[in-house]
């Protein structure tokens, strides 16, 4: 008993805290309001009646409520899955490198393998945003934060994102890029819906390369471990000594949506099954009714 009250008394996360007391806060709203309901209803229509009234407006509030996540774009707490975003192909244990090849034809993807220049989609800025951030959640190391161990990046190569360029400033007549004149290049291939029922697989190939260090860049001279901030930055360009790579991402279209979907479906059935039981109910009242017999007050 000493030991329980010492480890409730540290104010840590424990079993207590958020466990025990997040289950016990549930239970005490579901009492309060739903339970106070329920006593005014068996007060007035009796227990069973009042019992099925209640469960009759839940299952409706829920319905509402479910509706509302399942149609709306709410920053509210309400039940939501996962966001759709960007992330490197899925690789077999035995080579978790798969991601990052030297050509498209290595390319484990058929789809992506047999990219051509008419296969190409164009990429507008706001979708390029996207694929960065991907290419550098999956090719920059992340630090170990705390006591967590450093999360698994087996395709991180570098420790800034700034030493990797996935669009040259310039192309090869020193013209400022645009989509489909840059050195580096980037594809996507996929993503229809045949007669809008089902999304087919989206795929995207990125082309990068490492920055070549200039004297204003961490780690050019060791006298300057930071960057020599003397020095006027000059225009970024890929590292002629390294080959260039490309990364492959597919898209995951998320699940945002599938948690409200379930609330609507069990509510919506719980309403139906709360309705018939009022009607069945009310029949059966009507016909001893009928009958002359006497209604009793349950």
């Amino acid at each position: 008993m000493t030991h329980v009250l010492a480890v409730l008394a540290e104010g840590h996360k424990t079993l207590w805290d958020p466990t025990i007391l997040g289950v016990l806060v549930v239970l005490s709203g579901v009492v309060l309001f739903c339970g106070s309901t329920y006593l005014l209803l068996a007060t007035n229509v009796g227990a069973r009646l009042g019992f099925q009234i209640a469960a009759a407006a839940l299952a409706g509030i829920m319905v509402l409520l479910s509706g509302l996540w399942l149609t709306t774009q709410t920053p509210l707490t309400s039940p939501k899955g996962r966001t759709a975003l960007w992330k490197t192909i899925g690789c077999p244990a035995a080579n978790p490198k798969c991601a990052v090849v030297n050509s498209l034809a290595e390319a484990p993807v058929n789809k992506i393998s047999g990219i051509t220049r008419s296969s190409m989609k164009p990429i507008t800025p706001d979708r390029y945003q996207s694929l960065r951030s991907a290419v550098e959640a999956a090719l920059v190391k992340k630090p170990a934060v705390g006591e967590a161990p450093a999360p698994v990046q087996p395709n991180a190569i570098v420790d800034l994102g700034g030493l990797i360029l996935t669009q040259a400033p310039e192309d090869s007549a020193k013209v400022a890029n645009k989509n489909g004149t840059e050195t580096l290049k980037e594809y996507i291939i996929g993503g229809d819906a045949p007669l809008m029922v089902k999304l087919n697989p989206k795929y995207a190939a990125v082309e990068f390369c490492h920055k070549q260090l200039q004297p204003s860049d961490a780690g050019f001279d060791p006298a300057f471990p930071k960057g020599n901030p003397n020095v006027k930055p000059t225009t970024p360009a890929c590292d002629p000594n390294i080959a260039h790579q490309w990364i492959l991402l597919e898209y995951d279209y998320g699940s945002v949506r599938l948690p409200p979907l379930m609330y609507l479906l069990g509510s919506s059935t719980l309403f139906a099954v709360a309705l018939y039981s009022l009607h069945s109910r009310e029949k059966a009242q009507r016909r001893i009714a009928a009958g002359g017999g006497k209604l009793a007050r349950a």
